[in-house]
């Protein structure tokens, strides 16, 4: 998949990843110099995670 979007000129790509293993996987992949391109992950973030991190006081409104 790498060498394909490096062909095409694509170096950086957005990525729905699904959850912790999608993450680790990519990191895999990047220590393993098999992934050169710049991955932006696009992550799902429960809301009241996003409202109250954990120890963190409640962020701003």
């Amino acid at each position: 998949m790498a060498d394909t979007l490096l062909a095409s000129g694509i170096t950086s790509f957005l990525d729905a990843a699904r959850g912790e293993d999608s993450l680790k996987t990519h990191a895999d992949l990047i220590g393993k110099k098999l992934l050169p391109q710049h991955i932006t992950p696009a992550l799902l973030i429960d809301t009241e995670l996003a409202t109250k991190p954990p120890g963190r006081g409640r962020m701003p409104a």
